[in-house]
C-alpha cells in the first residue's frame, strides 16, 4: 500500500528516517504496526480522489505533473521538487 508519512519516524527494521510528507510503500501488516505505537498515527494511506491517483502520476514525467497541477488542480509546484514530492502534494 502507498502511504504518506504524517509524523517523522525511524523505521525500526531498516533504520531509515521517514520525514513528514514522504511517500512510502509498505504492507498492510506494517501499516497497522506503525500506527499502533504509543506515538499515535505516523502514516496515512493514500487513496485516489478522482481520475488520477499516485499510480497514474508515477507514469507521468515531471512536466506533465506540473501541467496537471496548474491546469486541473490550480496548485503551483516547483520544478526543483522531486517527482515524489510533487505526487505527495497532489494526492
Amino acid at each position: 500500500m502507498t502511504v504518506k508519512v504524517i509524523k517523522q519516524f525511524r523505521d525500526k527494521y531498516t533504520k531509515t528516517l521517514h520525514k513528514a510528507g514522504d511517500i512510502i510503500e509498505i504492507s498492510n501488516e506494517r501499516y497497522e504496526e506503525i500506527n499502533s505505537t504509543s506515538h499515535g498515527v505516523l502514516v496515512r494511506e493514500i487513496k485516489s480522489d478522482g481520475a488520477f491517483d499516485s499510480i497514474a502520476f508515477k507514469k507521468m514525467n515531471k512536466e506533465e505533473i506540473l501541467k496537471y497541477a496548474k491546469e486541473v488542480k490550480n496548485i503551483k509546484l516547483d520544478m526543483k521538487m522531486t517527482k515524489k514530492e510533487m505526487i505527495a502534494r497532489l494526492v
